[in-house]
């Protein structure tokens, strides 16, 4: 393909098609069914990337939960005879 030098060497799509020996209709219909097929992989990576952020947070609070300190002593202390063992 030969590059653009100045304004009177442009030409409309109908040359480029003529030149190149591209049929415009196919070439749409190309770019459509690509264009359509990139949109569904979008969705697709949209819908993973929502469900790992959501099993990235699901794992966030379990780690919280088994970092969190223990409850300050609010005075009421269990004498060790009567404790339960932890499981």
């Amino acid at each position: 393909m030969q590059l653009l030098e100045s304004p009177q060497d442009s030409y409309s799509l109908d040359d480029f098609a003529r030149r190149n020996h591209i049929g415009l209709g196919g070439e749409i219909a190309r770019l459509q069914a690509r264009v359509a097929e990139l949109e569904s992989q979008k969705r697709l990576l949209e819908s993973e990337n929502l469900g790992l952020k959501s099993e990235v947070e699901e794992l966030k609070a379990k780690i919280a939960a088994l970092t969190a300190p223990p409850p300050p002593d609010d005075g009421l202390d269990i004498p060790e005879c009567l404790r339960r063992p932890a499981l």
